[in-house]
């Protein structure tokens, strides 16, 4: 289910409603039976149900929070996802420097810390006090425990981006941390259970930490060790396929098909003017009307951040890329285009800091080996 809120799409995973429904009757059956044991089983379940919907507005709350401080920096937010561990704010892209990264990952533990705050001194109250403490939880949680992504994870990643200067090492070494430290909170979720303690959940966040945070460290590892300047792993401008502003979608599809390439470097009288990303325009509302729409109508135009000097290093390109959500960039030396630098060159060097004896551009299967 979607909703639009405050400009943003909202996702309603169907696990929230399963979550929504055990912690209602969690609350309804135990807590609210000790709490209000002079009121009918009836009242209990309406306690536990207006409990629980203003603690699941606490997490929405929470994830807006993060949404409104990325796009006061101009991040937009792809979507918010609300589900049975919690939830997402997905930007459309990283911020750009520690401090921004500091910030959009501060703003949903400090809200939920905000509203632990004001529901305090009504802590008295049953309700109100389930308020209090799940946000305290809430907000403590996100904030001292640094595991990626979570905003203590970002947190640190921000942290050692500031220290060491480079986006993909700081990632990397926050997503390992991250993986050791989903394995202590399953195993510590493991003993709970042999003492009666309800730690069933750490078992649920901690597998689910582990998948995220070793998904994210394939995409960054041994990124540190990468070497060498952008000019020797891009593909020289000779050898770039480039498309024409003016050029029929129609034609661009046919070309597509034939070469399969996923980045092309637009023209207009020889200069550069912007990118065409198949990954991008396959969901163009133009798509489908490939007779009446040219090459000009879906194409990114030039901005700073598709663009790279060919004299950088190949470690400040990788960075480029997974800051700014990019497979490609542009590779100028002046103002003169040089060539072209995609993902898949990257992770072929990558690849060769785990291969040493191997050269990065013969990666792969050497001829004759059979299929597995």
């Amino acid at each position: 289910m979607r909703v639009r809120l405050l400009g943003f799409t909202v996702v309603l995973h169907y696990s929230l409603l399963i979550g929504f429904c055990v912690i209602t009757w969690a609350l309804s059956t135990s807590y609210f039976v000790e709490a209000l044991s002079a009121l009918p089983t009836s009242l209990h379940w309406a306690a536990a149900f207006i409990a629980t919907s203003f603690i699941f507005l606490s997490l929405l709350l929470h994830e807006l929070a993060h949404a409104l401080v990325a796009r006061h920096y101009g991040y937009p937010t792809t979507r918010i996802i609300l589900h049975l561990l919690g939830g997402w704010t997905i930007l459309e892209r990283e911020p750009e420097t520690p401090r921004r990264e500091c910030l959009v990952a501060l703003a949903g533990p400090l809200a939920s810390l905000m509203i632990a705050a004001l529901a305090w001194p009504l802590s008295h109250n049953p309700i109100a006090y389930q308020v209090y403490k799940i946000n305290l939880i809430l907000g403590a949680y996100n904030l001292l425990l640094p595991c990626f992504p979570m905003d203590g994870g970002r947190l640190l990643r921000a942290f050692l981006w500031n220290r060491y200067g480079s986006f993909s090492a700081a990632t990397e070494q926050a997503a390992a941390l991250s993986m050791q430290l989903s394995i202590g909170l399953m195993i510590l979720g493991v003993l709970g259970l042999f003492v009666e303690a309800p730690t069933f959940w750490l078992i649920l966040v901690g597998a689910m930490l582990r998948i995220i945070a070793d998904g994210t460290y394939q995409t960054v590892s041994h990124s540190r060790h990468l070497s060498g300047l952008v000019r020797e792993a891009m593909i020289p401008a000779e050898h770039v396929l480039t498309l024409h502003e003016a050029m029929s979608l129609q034609d661009f599809q046919q070309m597509f098909l034939r070469y399969g390439f996923r980045g092309y470097p637009v023209l207009s009288r020889s200069t550069i003017t912007g990118l065409v990303v198949y990954d991008r325009v396959k969901d163009h509302p133009r798509w489908f009307d490939p007779d009446n729409t040219s090459v000009r109508d879906i194409m990114i135009p030039l901005s700073p951040d598709m663009t790279i000097a060919g004299t950088s290093s190949v470690q400040q390109a990788l960075d480029c890329m997974l800051v700014g959500g990019r497979a490609q960039l542009l590779v100028f030396d002046g103002s003169a285009f040089a060539g072209l630098l995609t993902r898949s060159a990257i992770t072929r060097m990558r690849a060769a800091v785990t291969e040493p004896d191997r050269p990065w551009w013969r990666l792969g299967k050497p001829p004759g080996t059979r299929p597995t």
